[in-house]
């Protein structure tokens, strides 16, 4: 079985009496935590006690439910930032993911950089003085 600690409850409790008005950092300083823990929140909040903890706190399904009397109600009287809160400090956001484009320079040799460069430079060059002369466009 998965224990949360003290240190957890107090953290937990401490957001939950801010309704969200307090950084995660601020609330882990408040709750005991170090200045140095406290500035890596994600040793806390991807222990396995944090998360059995805000499953106690915060069910998923609370927040299924609070969506959808959200999407239901027509005076809309939850809020929608308070339901990302909640889904926030649960940790159930994923990370991005960013998929980075193949850098088409990186397997050139010195050679074919070199001459991309001259070719690029050429083009400049004709961009800077379209008519051909020394004579820069004003």
């Amino acid at each position: 079985m998965v224990c949360m600690t003290v240190k957890q409850q107090r953290l937990a409790s401490k957001l939950v009496e801010n309704k969200g008005n307090l950084s995660m950092g601020e609330a882990m300083r408040q709750a005991g935590y170090s200045p140095a823990t406290a500035n890596n929140p994600q040793q806390v909040t991807k222990s396995k006690g944090w998360g059995r903890l805000m499953e106690q706190y915060i069910s998923d399904e609370m927040i299924l439910r609070k969506l959808s009397e959200n999407v239901n109600s027509e005076s809309g009287h939850i809020s929608n930032s308070a339901i990302d809160i909640a889904i926030k400090v649960k940790g159930a956001y994923k990370p991005a993911k960013f998929q980075f484009e193949e850098n088409p320079y990186e397997k050139m040799s010195d050679a074919e950089l070199n001459k991309e460069i001259a070719e690029l430079e050429e083009k400049i060059a004709k961009r800077m003085n379209p008519n051909g002369t020394d004579e820069l466009p004003i």
